[in-house]
């Protein structure tokens, strides 16, 4: 059986609804779940699985912790039948290297199928990529988490998390945590651009250009580590009815270097009045701080997002504003963890 998720949050509602709302979901798995893109540079192996699920409700809306982090594949509305199976994995490219390679190839391919009022069939993951000692280059869709948090805790990260279907992409960039100076300074990151999906209600072929850079200060085995980094995504491109000349929304190299840089372009005067005098697309962003301790029998980790939309941030006016939380993860037992 799989647990619904457990949140602070959640348990007025669950509360309230305990007698009208039932709900049930049975896991059958091949192997041992591997949900998201395989991170783990080090290890070779292939992982598969196969789910039916089933959910109901006597309210018209499904209970929001049983389709909260699902990456848009639990339908929202509605009593849901749904099978899903898929295989993910990491092997070296060639078995001279299969000790220690330093070349493998990552692949994942996840389907899913809805039986419910509005039935669906879904592609969460299709990508495939290659790695070098670290650095992995990936086309295209693959579930991924961002930021310094616990993503299992509440509704994810603030800038992103994993409450839609991913978005087909581009990616270069290191996975994990890489020595900039041994035993004191590392970093990981990433740099990508991808597409949203098409029949959106108000905006159309959007693009996406998302990075991500994390420094964390202390060695991988040492008792306390300081990490701190961000996180830029930008909807940008496509064509709109508002605030638009004709319909088009600045697109092109020239707008991509203010759309990566987040620069105002005064300069260039073909820009409607509305782009020309605030930013070339939508920008969203995070700054996170995390303080995390290593001790014998518990991992803690503390950590801060604060957002960043409108500039606001730059003149601490939205200071008070963010993400908090604190993950204690147990050596020998189950984790406890609070967010506010």
């Amino acid at each position: 059986m799989k647990p619904l998720e457990k949140s602070s949050h959640a348990f007025p509602y669950a509360l309230s609804k305990i007698i009208k709302v039932a709900a049930w979901s049975v896991t059958i798995s091949a192997t041992t779940p591997a949900f998201a893109q395989d991170t783990d540079t080090t290890v070779s192996h292939t992982n598969g699985w196969v789910e039916i699920a089933a959910y109901g409700s006597t309210s018209s809306r499904t209970p929001f912790w049983l389709h909260a982090n699902q990456w848009g594949i639990v339908p929202t509305t509605g009593q849901v039948g749904s099978l899903r199976t898929g295989v993910v994995g990491r092997q070296p490219l060639s078995k001279e290297t299969k000790s220690k390679p330093s070349w493998t190839y990552v692949f994942g391919l996840e389907v899913a199928g809805n039986a419910s009022k509005h039935s669906r069939f879904l592609l969460p993951q299709a990508y495939a990529g290659v790695t070098f000692k670290g650095i992995q280059l990936t086309v295209g869709r693959f579930k991924q988490y961002v930021g310094i948090n616990d993503h299992e805790l509440g509704a994810g990260a603030y800038a992103w998390s994993g409450n839609a279907l991913p978005i087909p992409k581009i990616q270069i960039g290191f996975e994990n945590y890489t020595p900039l100076f041994k035993s004191f300074l590392y970093f990981k990151g990433f740099y990508s651009d991808g597409y949203f999906e098409k029949g959106r209600p108000v905006t159309s072929d959007l693009k996406l250009h998302n990075k991500a850079l994390y420094l964390r200060l202390g060695r991988p085995n040492g008792k306390v580590k300081l990490h701190g980094g961000f996180n830029h995504a930008v909807q940008w491109g496509g064509k709109s009815a508002y605030f638009t000349e004709n319909g088009q929304m600045p697109a092109g190299l020239s707008s991509y270097w203010y759309v990566v840089t987040g620069f105002k372009p005064n300069r260039k005067t073909n820009l409607p009045y509305f782009d020309r005098t605030n930013r070339i697309g939508n920008h969203v962003a995070s700054l996170d701080a995390g303080l995390e301790i290593d001790l014998e029998d518990v991992n803690i980790l503390i950590y801060r997002q604060n957002l960043v939309e409108d500039g606001s941030l730059f003149y601490l006016n939205n200071i008070k504003d963010g993400l908090n939380g604190v993950t204690f993860k147990f050596k020998k037992a189950q984790r406890c963890r609070f967010l506010y």
